[in-house]
């Protein structure tokens, strides 16, 4: 790919959460290289933030807003964000959620380590993404090897905690905490697809990064910097219905990537009968229970309902 006069567009994804939306267009909006557009998918918010996306076009008219039509979730935001880079024909996408705080130099730093690899076509990277208020890693980092995909094993929460041999000049390879800062050469989507909106939260990007690492080399830009929130860890910080699709789409991811005895089908039905079981056992974790039992039950069907599990807000 010819790197001079690339156009490059920024993505955010967003529904109801016009304070992070706000800030998100105020650090895009301020980057030392500006994007040729800014693009704002609305996932069919109940609050104005199309009244907000409005007012920041005034301060920044490369900004450009489309409403999903439904709450299609992080993988139909992030879906319709790269459907309309390539329709647009831009070069680079570098994407992200609204809760993303994008350091003053992050799109910069990030193009300008792209442009500097081998075959950088051939390459997706990430930002640096670390607590908002700490130096934390926002997600962790595993540790990395030459063959990908694969499954973590050994993570670290900060930089500090990498050993300097995994380090590759400004580049840490085979990691990438997709779609939180995340730069993707167009033609690359073309040839991997889409990610898969029936997967809707909590692991379409894991799926995403897998895709693309059977194929291609995924890697973390060490100078490039973006702020987010710390992830939520562990079942018993989520809600029910969270849980039932994390437990899904992982099950799903493990099937696809990883099949061993433990994706079969026997052992799936297994599993969820265990998990049925002991929602009849013990009280007070029976909703956790009976959620990952029927999320098991629905991975191993390859069952894809929205509407599996009440929901909630």
């Amino acid at each position: 790919m010819e790197t001079s006069h690339l156009r490059i567009l920024v993505s955010v994804v967003t529904r109801n959460r016009l304070k992070q939306l706000d800030k998100a267009l105020a650090l895009i909006s301020t980057q030392t290289v500006q994007p040729d557009q800014v693009l704002v998918v609305d996932n069919a918010s109940e609050s104005a933030t199309l009244d907000l996306v409005k007012q920041w076009q005034v301060r920044n008219p490369s900004i450009a807003y489309q409403n999903t039509g439904c709450n299609s979730g992080s993988a139909g935001g992030q879906k319709r964000a790269m459907e309309y880079a390539v329709a647009n024909r831009f070069d680079l996408l570098y994407t992200m959620d609204d809760d993303c705080e994008p350091q003053l130099d992050a799109l910069a730093q990030i193009v300008q380590t792209w442009r500097g690899l081998t075959e950088p076509e051939r390459w997706v990277l990430n930002s640096v993404v670390k607590d908002l208020a700490s130096e934390r890693m926002s997600f962790g980092v595993w540790e990395a090897e030459e063959k990908l995909p694969r499954k973590a094993t050994v993570f670290y929460r900060t930089l500090e905690e990498i050993p300097p041999g995994l380090m590759q000049g400004n580049v840490y390879a085979n990691w990438g905490c997709f779609f939180n800062g995340t730069l993707l050469p167009v033609k690359l989507i073309e040839q991997v697809g889409l990610p898969r909106e029936e997967f809707f939260i909590r692991g379409d990007e894991v799926e995403y990064f897998y895709r693309i690492a059977r194929r291609f080399r995924v890697g973390t830009a060490l100078t490039s910097l973006v702020r987010h929130p710390l992830e939520e860890t562990g079942k018993a910080s989520l809600p029910a219905w969270k849980t039932y699709f994390q437990t899904r789409n992982n099950t799903v991811i493990d099937k696809t990537y990883f099949p061993s005895f433990k994706t079969q089908p026997l052992y799936l039905y297994l599993k969820a009968m265990k998990h049925r079981l002991l929602a009849m056992l013990d009280a007070n974790k029976r909703t956790e229970h009976q959620v990952t039992g029927l999320a098991i039950q629905d991975a191993m069907n390859d069952k894809f309902d929205r509407n599996a599990f009440e929901l909630g807000k």
